[in-house]
Formats: C-alpha cells, sequence, structure tokens
C-alpha cells in the first residue's frame, strides 16, 4: 500500500484579494446551522482515500503478489530494512513463502541464530519481531504465527476476484492440451498452457504446466484450476482469479 502525501499548508491570500473596511458590512450576518436531511442522516461515512495502485507488468517467476503486499506494509510501518540476495548490511527481514502464506524471517548480523537470553542483541531481536508483527496485523493480513526467528501470516483475499483467466482446448482431441490467457495482458506478458500427460499404458495421468516461452513451470496438479492458479502466481498476478472455461476453439 502507498502511504499518504502529507498535506501542503495553506497559505494565506494575496493582500489585493482582501476587502477594504468600506467591502465589510457594518452588521454581522450570522445564519443559524442548517438541520441534516433524513438522507444525510442515514448515509454512512465517507471511506478513507487509497489511491490506485500502478499498473502491475507481469514476469515469469515474479515475485507473489502477497509477499509483494508483505513488503510494502512492512517498508511503510515498521521502518525496518529488508534484505535481498545482494545486500552487504546483514541485519534485516527476508521475505519467502510459507505454502500460501508469507514468512518474514529475522536475520542479524549475517546470522540466524538466536541471540542469548538477556543480551542487548537478544533485545533488539524480539523488538524486530515485535515491530514486523505489528505491522502486518491489519487488515492486510491475518492468522499470524509467531516463533523465535520469524512471524507468518496470510494475506486477506478480496471478495471481489482481482484477475480472470480463460482456458480454452486446443489441438487434436487425443493432445488433451488447454491453453491458458490473463485478461488485460498480452500473451507474450502472461498466458501458458496445460497438458494432461499420460504415463504409457498405465492409467495414472499428471497435468503438466507451461509459460509463455513454453517451459515447464510445474506439474501434479489434481485440477486445471490448480494449475491455472499456479501460473498466475509465476507471473506475480493478484488474486482471486476467477477461471472461464471457453470450450474447444472453433
Amino acid at each position: 500500500m502507498t502511504s499518504h502525501g502529507r498535506r501542503e499548508t495553506p497559505t494565506a491570500p494575496p493582500a489585493s484579494l482582501i476587502p477594504g473596511r468600506r467591502d465589510i458590512p457594518s452588521w454581522p450576518l450570522v445564519l443559524p446551522p442548517r438541520p441534516p436531511s433524513s438522507l444525510e442522516k442515514t448515509l454512512p461515512p465517507p471511506a478513507p482515500f487509497w489511491p490506485a495502485a500502478p499498473a502491475y507488468t507481469p514476469l515469469a517467476h515474479a515475485e507473489r503478489w502477497d509477499i509483494r503486499l508483505a513488503r510494502t506494509l512492512l517498508a511503510d510501518r515498521s521502518e525496518l530494512r529488508g534484505l535481498d540476495a545482494d545486500d552487504a548490511s546483514g541485519t534485516g527481514y527476508f521475505l519467502g513463502a510459507d505454502g500460501w502464506r508469507v514468512q518474514a524471517i529475522w536475520i542479524q548480523n549475517h546470522s540466524l541464530t538466536l541471540p542469548r537470553a538477556g543480551t542487548a542483541a537478544r533485545r533488539h531481536w524480539d523488538a524486530a519481531l515485535d515491530r514486523i508483527e505489528v505491522a502486518l496485523q491489519s487488515a492486510e493480513f491475518t492468522a499470524l504465527r509467531r516463533n523465535r526467528y520469524g512471524v507468518s501470516a496470510a494475506a486477506v483475499v478480496p471478495d471481489e476476484p482481482q484477475c480472470t483467466a480463460r482456458l480454452r482446448r486446443v489441438g487434436r482431441l487425443d493432445a488433451f492440451r488447454s491453453e491458458v490467457a490473463f485478461d488485460g495482458y498480452g500473451a507474450r506478458t502472461a498466458s501458458g498452457a496445460v497438458v494432461l500427460a499420460s504415463h504409457g499404458a498405465s492409467p495414472t495421468s499428471t497435468l503438466i504446466l507451461t509459460d509463455a516461452s513454453g517451459t515447464e513451470v510445474g506439474r501434479g496438479y489434481d485440477s486445471h484450476r490448480h494449475a491455472i492458479e499456479s501460473l498466475a502466481h509465476h507471473y506475480g498476478l493478484p488474486m482471486p482469479l476467477t477461471v472461464m472455461d471457453e470450450g474447444r476453439r472453433t
């Protein structure tokens, strides 16, 4: 989430716009306050304004949407440093996936070793985890879990679908191949295919998922929907996802 900008201090109007004494009436004009109408009494308070998020450009092997959300929250609300692969400071949090949850692991002085209890290093360690927990304990994350080394939480999924995927069967009937496209994104930007592959004469089979470049990015899914959700995460697309099965291409 992006933070609100600071409101500028209003400046005084130019002196030329201030009326002179002859423009000011000699008696004060005081009107009684207008009573609120019945409609105004029932209106809910105005919702807080959130600026529109910038358009997202999906990339193969992108960071998952919920991990990006956690990174934004921690940067805005914790004032802690996030570590990446090229960071040389050695102290900060590292974000990763814990199944469908997000996990923040604290690293101190290039070490994952828990400092001894009662030391200044341990107090600094625990305070950092406190700040991570408070930052994630918002409307965006829920079901927090904490241990001595980090905090994990699940992102709250919006009620409305954030992305639409279209599944269309293509090729020969015995190829069991379906193409996947995402509304609003070009085929070269975010797309893929799901193929049902059989293992010889064995009745067992598996779904194989490839991305827009034809690279295999997963297999073994129990349904086409789960494969498509995995492809959406592969590109970092927001969730939840609506899947539209358009049948066979004519």
